[in-house]
């Protein structure tokens, strides 16, 4: 099921990353900053209908009774499969459902006439099923933002439970702390980050029944749990930690299971406090790449 699909290859077409044809080294200041754009991964949420598409802050009768997600990271890509199960304790409805595309970390260009907004897109491929039939999404770009919803409505009979899956790929991003390119055996450090967003389920009625994610990663590891405050390229230890030592939050503490970090909870409406990110160091080589991309010469 989760065979590499070419399609992913054109997310990084979205990314703004330094690719001139000759760069000199010293003239650019990187400090601190995204060195590979990509959107973050998130639950589905209820819309708001018509207008700028927006959360609603509780449907009134949709809640989302269990989730399971299953991220399998390989060597710069993640694909995703999420399963969610919504039942409706109210009478017959229709849904607007999103499932969140955001790239505002991710050095994208904003238009300049925000009337006009263009489609953000970062996940792919896209697909998604109702009760394991194939449904089309639409995407729906957020006004002044480089953000982006893949929508579908979705009907509910009285008391009716619908399962919805979605499945979709996306980069890795990579953040660094460094000032110069030519720094980057010295005293900088690059580390791989990968989001996924439980926040957005709070847009439900009540609170999420039970969730689990899954994150298998492509080497056994071993976990350390940080606080959603906690800045890991402000923490010098890193760059002497194993590259199979990961550094995690979210809304609970990670079971690890050779390759598998296990997060588990019942009974809870998340905050962005709960979102996950999951973070390890870069290899030299990987680093390597990501400075010197084709175009860029070294000196």
């Amino acid at each position: 099921m989760f065979k590499v699909l070419d399609g992913l290859r054109g997310a990084l077409r979205n990314a703004r990353i330094l690719r001139p044809n000759r760069v000199s080294p010293k003239t650019l200041l990187i400090c601190i900053v995204t060195i590979v754009a990509v959107p973050a991964s998130a639950d589905d949420g209820a819309l708001v209908w018509g207008g700028n598409p927006e959360l609603l802050k509780g449907h009134p009768t949709i809640r989302m009774v269990r989730e399971r997600v299953f991220i399998k990271v390989g060597k710069r890509a993640a694909e995703v499969n999420c399963r969610f199960v919504f039942h409706n304790d109210g009478p017959a409805c229709d849904v607007r459902i999103g499932f969140p595309d955001n790239g505002e970390e991710a050095n994208v260009e904003v238009l300049e006439d925000e009337t006009k907004p263009k489609p953000f897109v970062g996940l792919k491929p896209f697909y998604s099923w109702v009760d394991d039939k194939p449904v089309s999404t639409a995407i729906l770009p957020v006004q002044g933002k480089a953000m982006s919803w893949h929508v579908k409505v979705v009907h509910f009979d009285a008391h009716q439970t619908h399962v919805i899956r979605d499945y979709y790929g996306l980069w890795i991003g990579g953040q660094a702390t460094s000032i110069w390119r030519d720094k980057a055996t010295g005293d900088n450090y690059y580390i791989w980050t990968l989001p996924y967003v439980v926040s957005s389920g709070a847009s439900w009625k009540g609170p999420i029944g039970e969730a689990k994610v899954i994150v298998q990663m492509p080497f056994c590891v071993s976990a350390q749990r940080v606080s959603y405050y906690f800045k890991l390229y402000d923490y010098p230890r890193l760059r002497h930690t194993p590259r199979s030592h990961v550094y995690y939050r979210g809304f609970t503490r990670a079971r690890v299971e050779g390759r598998n970090l296990i997060f588990d909870r019942r009974h809870f409406k998340p905050t962005e406090e709960d979102d996950l990110m999951v973070s390890w160091r870069q290899t030299k080589a990987e680093t390597q790449r990501q400075l010197y991309p084709p175009g860029i010469e070294e000196s």
